[in-house]
C-alpha cells in the first residue's frame, strides 16, 4: 500500500509542478513541494498505522497554557 501512496504522490508532484517550472515560478514551486511533502508525510504515517495526534488538542493546550484561557 505504501508503494501506491508513493507512486500517487510522485505523479501529483510531477503533474502539479510542470506548469510552475515552465513559468519559472520558483517560490510557488517551493511552496507546492513543502505542502506536498507535508501531505505525503501525514498519509504515509496513516498508511503505516501510526497514531497521529489530533491538532485540536494542541490548539486547546495552546489557548489554555500560553494565553491563560480556560476552555473546559
Amino acid at each position: 500500500m505504501i508503494f501506491f501512496v508513493i507512486a500517487v504522490f510522485i505523479g501529483i508532484g510531477f503533474l502539479g509542478s510542470r506548469n510552475l517550472i515552465k513559468k519559472k515560478s520558483w517560490r510557488e514551486v517551493a511552496v507546492f513541494f513543502i505542502l506536498l511533502s507535508f501531505g505525503f508525510t501525514l498519509i504515509a504515517l496513516q498508511t503505516l498505522d501510526v497514531k497521529i495526534p489530533s491538532p485540536g488538542e494542541g490548539i486547546r493546550t495552546f489557548f489554555e497554557k500560553v494565553l491563560y484561557l480556560s476552555y473546559k
